[in-house]
Formats: C-alpha cells, structure tokens, sequence
C-alpha cells in the first residue's frame, strides 16, 4: 500500500545556505529540508518544527500547525526567501468635466 502525500495549502519559499531558491510544499519535504539543509539544529524552533513535519508527513499530525512551525525554524535560521511584492498600481489623475 502506497502512503499519499500531504501538500500544505500554500508553499514556503526559503533559501539553502548556498542562497540557492527551493520550494517546500508539504511536511514530507520540509522534513527534508530541515535535516538535510538547515545548518542551525539546535533551535528550538528546528526541534519544534521536526517533529510537527514528521508527524504530518505520516498523517498524525496537523498539516497547517507544521507549516507553521517550518517557517518558524527557517526564520530562526535566518533562511527564509524574501517574499517578492508587486508594485504598487500609479494612481492616475482623472480630468474633471465642468457644465
């Protein structure tokens, strides 16, 4: 029997050390990250966040918590992707029309 696998209702974007850009999309996958590529492991937020991801990623546990949590242990490590804005709409003058 094949395990399915749980996507996070959003992504996170985070950065390697390297600065290398990768997006996470489920527990499974941040679980990866975080004992493959997050150089801080002593954090509170790491321990927090590694046992909220495995626990989602084998369906025991809540999906969105562990997203959370994720983003929680990359902002302590200070590998968080800045989040790129669109810019702001130029306000345009409308021409009044006098009678």
């Amino acid at each position: 029997m094949s395990k399915l696998a749980t996507f996070w209702s959003i992504p996170v974007h985070v950065l390697t050390a390297d600065g290398e850009a990768v997006t996470i999309e489920g527990p499974e996958d941040a679980a990866d990250f975080l004992r493959d590529h997050c150089p801080q492991k002593e954090g509170r937020h790491y321990r927090s966040a590694s046992g909220l991801c495995a626990e989602a990623a084998g369906h025991n546990g809540r999906l969105e918590v562990s997203r959370e949590a994720f983003i929680a242990a990359m902002l302590e490590a200070g590998l968080m992707q800045p989040v790129q804005r669109a810019p702001a709409a130029k306000a345009v003058a409308t021409p009044r029309s006098y009678a």
